[in-house]
């Protein structure tokens, strides 16, 4: 996505990350402009550098880091995951993060996909 102009929106139906330009620009979230005889944008400036998940926006005309959707933390030091992908887990699943991604992961002696089955090994 586009460091300050676009924000990163997680759709929970497709399990996938889109980006999306801010309100006033027009793109497809990694480049985004102004349309043509818009007036400009002012876009804020943060004290502090930003967290890689998070955006510098504007809060009663000064530039605060704040996280970006589906994360939390203070905007600077931290922005976790919130992370609801694992509340379909399979009984016989556990949520596991690979990779900075959360998934369901079949428990040891079971095979599956970790939501909707997960078998019992049998050893033979």
């Amino acid at each position: 996505c586009h460091p300050t102009l676009a924000t990163c929106i997680y759709n929970p139906t497709t399990r996938q990350y889109r980006c999306q330009c801010i309100a006033g620009y027009t793109g497809n979230g990694v480049t985004c402009s102004l349309p043509t005889n818009a007036a400009p944008i002012v876009v804020p400036r943060c004290r502090n550098v930003c967290h890689r998940d998070a955006d510098c926006v504007q809060v009663n005309g000064q530039g605060v880091c704040r996280c970006k959707q589906n994360f939390r933390g203070d905007g600077v030091s931290l922005c976790s995951r919130i992370s609801n992908q694992c509340l379909n887990c399979h009984s016989h699943a556990t949520c596991r993060q690979i990779q900075r991604v959360f998934s369901c992961v079949c428990n040891e002696n079971y095979i599956g996909d970790g939501v909707n089955y997960c078998t019992a090994v049998i050893a033979g």
